[in-house]
């Protein structure tokens, strides 16, 4: 890629790359160049698949070498944010399991064989009631964080599931963290566009074709608006977009710095997605903490429970 920066032509670039494990590779791109097939036609089909997502749709905006740094760019940032992911989220997330499976247990077992025995020796005691209704309440907050977590974790990986929980939610918590994280996307590749000398407006129709299912869905919507003969700037006031983007433009529609403001927004809106990850774990972590402190105090009382009985005979 640093010698098509440079200048290089592939013909001059193919023979110094080859290697004993790529030399049947190369033949067969030399094979197809001789055919008078373009390179970008050919390179396709033997990129890796995670550089084929972005590069089919990068290479229609921009030449062969930026198209590449554009992917590469795109597949780093994509493993840092699952590693971020991992590092931040994952962790918290068994520990919550994991409470979650003690409340149920403690629940099913030490509060009904606390209820049998006080039964048994009829005495009637009430905060085994009150504690009982405080587990069943722990238990459905338990159930909904693991839910929503998992919902999250899953949904960058399923697009189409990314894009239905980022609208519900943003009718709910303006610029969540899956709004942000679509927005920077968007701003990246429009940026892409624009350096390229594409209208603001021929590039909505230009990113349908990218294999980002949320971009493409969101300049559809937004294309949608313009047809209608709504401008852009106020097109692209649509739920599934952050609304610091949409200010973003905006002004940068008027001042003429749109590209830096993109880079700008996006640099920004990435650095927020990471704090709310970390915050939410740190919030998962701590809820987990005093679960398990109040599952504790819980315990301790329910093992006092027969020398209370026997007393109180």
């Amino acid at each position: 890629m640093n010698l098509l920066q440079k200048g290089y032509a592939m013909d001059f670039i193919l023979p110094l790359i080859r290697t004993r494990k790529n030399a049947k590779m190369i033949d067969a791109i030399n094979a197809q160049l001789a055919l008078g097939k373009g390179i970008d036609e050919i390179l396709e089909s033997y990129l890796p698949r995670s550089y084929q997502r972005y590069f089919s749709g990068f290479i229609q905006i921009l030449p062969l070498e930026y198209a590449l740094e554009n992917c590469e760019v795109f597949i780093r940032s994509k493993k840092e944010n699952e590693q971020f992911w991992i590092k931040q989220v994952i962790p918290s997330l068994m520990l919550l399991i994991g409470c979650f499976i003690g409340l149920i247990i403690f629940k099913n077992y030490g509060i009904d064989m606390m209820k049998s025995m006080a039964s048994s020796f009829n005495q009637e005691i009430q905060w085994l009631d009150s504690m009982d209704v405080a587990l069943s309440l722990a238990i459905a907050l338990f159930i909904l964080l693991v839910f929503m977590t998992f919902a999250v974790c899953i949904s960058l990986w399923i697009p189409s599931l990314m894009i239905l929980i980022t609208r519900s939610l943003s009718s709910l918590v303006k610029q969540n963290i899956l709004c942000l994280m679509i927005s920077a996307n968007f701003a990246v590749y429009l940026n892409c566009c624009l350096n390229a000398g594409i209208a603001t407006v021929d590039s909505m129709h230009l990113l349908q074709k990218m294999n980002d299912h949320c971009v493409v869905y969101a300049a559809r919507l937004i294309e949608k608006r313009c047809k209608k003969g709504i401008r852009f700037d106020q097109a692209i006031q649509i739920s599934l977009l952050d609304e610091n983007l949409i200010r973003f433009i905006q002004l940068s529609s008027y001042v003429g710095s749109v590209s830096t403001s993109l880079t700008s927004y996006a640099q920004f809106s990435r650095e927020k997605v990471e704090s709310r990850i970390k915050n939410y774990g740190r919030w998962l972590t701590l809820i987990c903490y005093v679960t398990i402190g109040s599952l504790i105090i819980c315990i301790y009382q329910v093992l006092l429970l027969p020398m209370n009985i026997i007393a109180n005979l």
